[in-house]
């Protein structure tokens, strides 16, 4: 062999070694490279599912706020229209109250509380009150055998009063003792 064909056979085998180990080169470039690409593309959808699940948290969490925020207004504008309704009402249960008081009915049923008290009572002695308001009335009630009628000092709205001074006991038939208890209980309902 001459020293061309030396060099062409160096020159051939150089190549072939030199395109191998471009090759195999080439190869483990290739997959790095993919492996770097699973693992990014891998990383990027586990961030982007984490941010698309925090955002979604985020957006419940503002929801469910915001509800909360329009129930408390919805609560608090009905409360508020609640009472403006009962007061309203009661305001015309007791325009109704001063009404049935000019009646001659009115009369008849402070009859019926006294005779009511008086028999409670029984034989004990029992003293009735009646509203200062209802003064007029004094002449056309009835005076129970075991007690006394007298005018109160301070007004309670119509009804009367009765105390039983040897059992300690108050019975109080009083309109605005009976409007306030109705009105504490009372509820409207939708």
């Amino acid at each position: 062999m001459d020293i061309n064909q030396k060099l062409e056979h160096f020159k051939e085998i150089s190549l072939q070694t030199a395109s191998q180990h471009v090759s195999e080169n080439l190869d483990k470039y290739k997959t790095s490279l993919d492996e770097i690409y699973e693992n990014h593309k891998e990383t990027g959808t586990t961030a982007s599912k984490e941010i698309i699940e925090t955002k979604k948290a985020i957006i419940k969490r503002n929801v469910k706020k915001d509800y909360s925020n329009q129930e408390t207004d919805l609560k608090r504008s009905l409360t508020s229209k609640n009472l403006y309704y009962k007061k309203k009402i009661f305001e015309e249960v007791n325009t109704l109250l001063e009404d049935y008081k000019k009646s001659p009915q009115y009369a008849d049923f402070l009859n019926k509380k006294i005779t009511e008290a008086a028999a409670f009572a029984e034989k004990d002695t029992i003293e009735i009150y009646i509203d200062p308001q209802d003064s007029g009335l004094m002449k056309s009630l009835k005076t129970p055998s075991n007690g006394s009628i007298h005018m109160n000092e301070f007004s309670f709205g119509g009804g009367i009063r009765a105390i039983i001074p040897s059992r300690n006991i108050l019975i109080d038939e009083t309109f605005n003792s009976r409007v306030s208890e109705i009105e504490e209980n009372y509820k409207i309902n939708y």
